[in-house]
């Protein structure tokens, strides 16, 4: 009787796991075209020295780094698919380390013609950069993003 039961259930598992089929393709373009830029963010890495406050004082200093966001005054054309940020005058494009990023809804941003990549310190000199923003329906926006120094 054991047996039984234990070839039934295995006969009643096979069959619930060979009917766990995907009941909708994964159909990237359902979404529409999503390729176009929401937001364009700069950060700066600000270095310091602090004393670590745990379980004593040793009088120690720690390095220490964190990103702040400096950009002020974007102004994004969804029609020109251009964007333009300014980076105030307390903080300079060549000495401080200086970070651009955007915000998106598509599935990759793609720098062009040199253009710095996301996320990372970079000499942001030139004043405009071109990126491509690809959607998940395969279409993409290249967008003219401009930092401004103040």
């Amino acid at each position: 009787m054991k047996n039984i039961k234990n070839i039934l259930f295995f006969l009643l598992t096979i069959v619930m796991f060979s009917s766990c089929e995907p009941r909708v393709e994964l159909d990237r373009g359902q979404w529409g075209n999503n390729s176009d830029l929401i937001n364009v963010l700069l950060y700066v890495y600000e270095f310091d020295e602090h004393e670590l406050q745990e379980f004593y004082d040793t009088g120690e200093l720690t390095p220490s780094v964190r990103k702040v966001q400096r950009g002020t005054g974007v102004n994004i054309d969804d029609i020109n698919h251009t964007a333009s940020i300014d980076l105030p005058a307390a903080y300079s494009l060549v000495d401080d380390v200086v970070v651009i990023a955007v915000q998106h809804h598509g599935t990759l941003v793609e720098p062009l013609n040199g253009a710095p990549t996301m996320g990372l310190p970079a000499d942001l000199t030139g004043g405009s950069y071109t990126y491509r923003i690809h959607s998940a329906d395969g279409n993409y926006t290249d967008w003219v993003i401009t930092v401004n120094q103040l």
